[in-house]
């Protein structure tokens, strides 16, 4: 034994006694068989020691204080999980009837378009026509009418082309000079136009 060791073994220990075994240093507040426990755990105890197995130890009102913490966090955390998921429910809710919109105002702006060129097109129905046009699948990739299409399936939907009116036309006369009402009163009251 060095003379350090052998000094502390034949100091007086705290019985007084001189020779008996060194008692452990004590640290505040900490036991005496933890404080010089070694820190590094035996492989035993190391597959053993886990937070359930710990907690199991504890005295009964260290437990009942844990599990009243831990149900409020667990709690919170239910809550927070539930609000979210209605949260995610209304926000699919809320795409799905965006989507709907887009669709509808497509479908406005398609019909709005088509009867915008059915009208110059001499269409005599545009309401008839849009479901016609629909229903023969006259649209192209952009929502364009094919006119040409319906009008040679549906030709009853368009207006027919009407000659011009002229009182002259086709008479062999040549071309008379216009004259008004006045013109043609005087002519027959025998009053010279000037």
């Amino acid at each position: 034994m060095s003379e350090e060791t052998m000094e502390q073994v034949q100091q007086p220990a705290e019985g007084g006694q001189v020779g008996a075994e060194p008692v452990p240093e004590r640290r505040q507040g900490v036991p005496a068989t933890q404080a010089n426990a070694p820190n590094d755990p035996s492989p035993d105890e190391e597959e053993e020691l886990s937070w359930e197995s710990w907690i199991a130890k504890q005295e009964e009102r260290v437990r009942k204080l844990y599990e009243a913490h831990v149900s409020g966090l667990k709690s919170a955390l239910e809550a927070q999980k539930a609000q979210r998921k209605r949260v995610a429910e209304q926000l699919q809710e809320t795409v799905n009837q965006l989507e709907t919109l887009r669709k509808q105002y497509q479908e406005e702006a398609a019909r709005l378009a088509f009867y915008e060129r059915a009208s110059a097109e001499g269409v005599r129905h545009p309401k008839l026509a849009w479901y016609a046009a629909q229903e023969l699948g006259a649209f192209d990739e952009q929502g364009r009418c094919d006119f040409a299409k319906l009008r040679s399936h549906y030709p009853e939907l368009f207006r027919r082309a009407t000659p011009v009116a002229d009182a002259g036309a086709g008479a062999e006369q040549g071309a008379r000079a216009a004259r008004s009402m006045n013109e043609v009163i005087r002519a027959a009251t025998g009053r010279r136009v000037g």
